[in-house]
């Protein structure tokens, strides 16, 4: 979700590779990154 609509929808594995905002948020978890 994004600006409370769905960005990106299926499997882990599946919009992981898309890098899209999932993978962002996913890895700035990792990265210390603030996504707000």
């Amino acid at each position: 979700m994004y600006n409370g609509e769905i960005v990106e929808m299926g499997t882990h594995e599946s919009i992981m590779t898309n890098k899209g905002r999932y993978y962002e948020l996913f890895y700035s978890q990792f990265n210390g990154k603030n996504t707000q």
